[in-house]
C-alpha cells in the first residue's frame, strides 16, 4: 500500500490540473486514481486525461482533451473545437471556450458577432474589436484596409474615393476604381472620369467651342481637331506638318489624319513633316542643299543618305579641301570626317591636306601622313623634315652674308663722294673758262693785278686754249676720278657671288 501513494497522489495532479504524462507503463495512466488494473494489465476505469487505449498507453491528438482514439476526440483543451480539435474558437468567445461540433459560444461583448464571436460587429476592427472603421468602410481590418465599402459607393483600401459620377449605377470596382455597369452618355474611360469628345462640364453635357477636340471649358482646350492647336484652338498648324483635314468633318482622310497634326498647347508637329526636304519641330527649316537627294532626318536635319560629291559632316554643309587630289566623278574626301580618300596634292599634307609641306624640302614635296620631305632637303639643310642646318655651311653663310654688306656699303659710299668731286670740279672749270680772256696774240690773260704775266702751269705751252681742248681736258679728269673710284675684280666677283 506504501508504494500504491505516489501514484495515487500523481493521478490526482493529473485530474486536478488537467496535467498528463508524455508516456505512461502499463496501469500507470489508469483512472480513477487508484492506478487498477486487471490481470491483464487493461486499466479497469479508463484513462487520464490525454491518454487512451485499454492499457492507457497511447496519447491523445495535441489539442485534445480527451479521445477515444488517435482521431476522434470527445473533448477539446480550451480554444479549439470540433471532433479532432483542429479549429480554433472565436477571439470573442466568452473564457475561450466553444462548442465541440459548431464552435459556438456567448460573446464577450456586443462588439463581436454572435454564434462563434469570431468576427467584429459592422465598423469595428481590432482583437476586441473595440476600434472604429473608417466612415466608408462596411468592415474592415486596421483603419486603412477595409474588407469592402458601403453601397459600393466608393473605392480604394480604405474607401477614400467615391466612384466617379459617369459610372452608370454609381458603383464601382474596389480597388481598380472602374465603372462595374459602364458609362453614363457624354462620359467615356475605364473609370468613366473623362467626357466625351466636343462635350465639358461635370456631367459631361456642355459643348465645346469650334476645333476643340476635348476641352475643360469654352476658353480651355485639352486637345484640338487635326490642323489646330492654341489655348482655345483657333490657330492653323503649320502648313508643312503632316496632315490635310479635320477629323471632325471626315473628308479626304487618311490614316495619320485620325490624330491631331501638331501639339494644342504649342503647334510642333507630331507626325512629322509633310516633305522630306525639311525638319524641325515645326518643320520650318530646310535640309541642306548638299545632302544627297536632298533629304534628311526629320528631327535633326542630318543629312540622311550622305552627302553630295566633295562635302562631308552631319549637315553636309563642310567643303572637302581643294587640296585633296580629285579625280572625276569621284569623292575628294570621306563623307563622315572630310579625309582626303586619294591623298594630297604637292606641297600638302594632314589627313585632310590642310597642312603645307615645309619650303626647305625639295619641290616643297612632303609625305602626306608623317610630313617628311619626299626628294630631299635643298641645299644647307638635312633630317626627315629639312628641320636642321648643316653645321659646316652654317658659318659660312654668315660670313659671307656679313662680308657682301660691308662691301655693298663701302662701294655706296665711295660712289656717293665721287659724283660729288666730280661735279665740284667741273663747276670750277666752267667758272674759269668764264673769267680768263685772252690778250691781242691769243696768249691767256693771266697777268696779276701788277701787271705781270702769272706763271700758269697747266698748260705745257703757250698755244691758244680752245673750246674743245677744255672739254678735252674736263674728260679726262673726269674718267680719272671715276677710275679711282672703281673696286678690285677679287672684291667685286666676291660681292656678285654673295648676292
Amino acid at each position: 500500500m506504501t508504494k500504491l501513494v505516489p501514484v495515487f497522489l500523481l493521478s490526482l495532479i493529473n485530474i486536478q490540473f488537467g496535467l498528463s504524462l508524455q508516456a505512461c507503463a502499463e496501469c500507470e495512466c489508469c483512472y480513477n486514481g487508484r492506478n487498477f488494473c486487471d490481470s491483464n494489465t487493461n486499466c479497469i476505469y479508463g484513462c487520464h486525461a490525454g491518454y487512451y487505449g485499454a492499457k492507457c498507453t497511447e496519447q491523445c491528438l495535441d489539442n485534445c482533451k480527451t479521445c477515444v482514439n488517435g482521431n476522434e476526440c470527445t473533448e477539446c483543451k480550451p480554444g479549439y473545437y470540433t471532433n479532432n480539435c483542429n479549429l480554433q474558437c472565436g477571439k470573442g468567445c466568452l473564457n475561450n471556450t466553444c462548442s465541440l461540433l459548431l464552435g459556438e459560444c456567448p460573446c464577450k461583448s456586443t462588439n463581436f458577432i454572435k454564434d462563434k464571436c469570431d468576427a467584429c460587429s459592422g465598423g469595428k476592427y481590432g482583437d476586441e474589436c473595440n476600434n472604429t472603421c473608417p466612415s466608408n468602410c462596411g468592415s474592415c481590418t486596421s483603419e486603412t484596409e477595409c474588407s469592402w465599402c458601403k453601397n459600393t459607393a466608393f473605392y480604394g483600401s480604405y474607401c477614400q474615393y467615391r466612384c466617379p459620377v459617369g459610372c452608370d449605377d454609381g458603383g464601382c470596382n474596389k480597388g481598380s476604381g472602374k465603372c462595374t455597369k459602364g458609362c453614363k452618355s457624354g462620359f467615356f474611360g475605364d473609370k468613366c472620369d473623362k467626357c466625351s469628345p466636343g462635350l465639358f462640364g461635370p456631367f459631361c453635357d456642355r459643348n465645346c467651342t469650334n476645333n476643340c477636340f476635348s476641352c475643360l471649358s469654352e476658353t480651355s482646350c485639352t486637345e484640338c481637331n487635326s490642323g489646330f492647336y492654341g489655348e482655345t484652338c483657333a490657330n492653323a498648324c503649320p502648313s508643312s506638318c503632316n496632315g490635310t483635314c479635320s477629323v471632325s468633318d471626315g473628308q479626304n482622310c487618311n490614316m495619320t489624319d485620325k490624330y491631331r497634326v501638331c501639339a494644342t498647347d504649342t503647334g510642333r508637329c507630331i507626325h512629322g513633316c509633310n516633305s522630306v526636304l525639311k525638319y524641325g519641330e515645326y518643320c520650318e527649316k530646310q535640309c541642306s542643299d548638299t545632302c544627297n537627294n536632298k533629304s534628311c532626318d526629320l528631327k535633326t536635319g542630318h543629312c540622311l543618305e550622305g552627302c553630295d560629291n566633295n562635302y562631308y559632316g552631319l549637315f553636309c554643309d563642310n567643303a572637302c579641301s581643294t587640296s585633296c587630289i580629285s579625280h572625276t566623278r569621284q569623292r575628294r574626301c570621306d563623307g563622315i570626317k572630310g579625309h582626303c580618300l586619294l591623298g594630297c596634292k604637292n606641297g600638302f599634307h594632314g589627313k585632310r591636306c590642310d597642312n603645307i609641306c615645309s619650303s626647305l624640302c625639295v619641290n616643297a614635296t612632303c609625305s602626306q601622313t608623317t610630313a617628311e620631305c619626299l626628294y630631299g632637303c635643298i641645299d644647307g639643310f638635312k633630317g626627315p623634315k629639312c628641320a636642321e642646318v648643316i653645321p659646316d655651311l652654317e658659318g659660312y653663310y654668315t660670313r659671307s652674308t656679313l662680308i657682301g654688306s660691308t662691301i655693298g656699303t663701302f662701294l655706296a659710299g665711295g660712289i656717293v663722294v665721287g659724283i660729288a668731286s666730280l661735279i665740284t670740279i667741273i663747276i670750277r672749270r666752267r667758272r674759269n673758262i668764264q673769267t680768263k680772256q685772252l690778250d691781242v696774240h691769243g696768249y691767256v690773260n693771266t697777268r696779276g693785278p701788277c701787271g705781270n704775266r702769272s706763271n700758269d702751269n697747266t698748260h705745257e705751252s703757250d698755244s691758244p686754249v680752245t673750246y674743245e681742248d677744255l672739254k678735252s681736258r674736263d674728260e679726262r679728269l673726269y674718267s680719272q676720278i671715276t677710275t679711282s673710284q672703281q673696286i678690285s675684280p677679287t672684291a667685286t666677283d666676291y660681292v656678285n657671288y654673295s648676292s
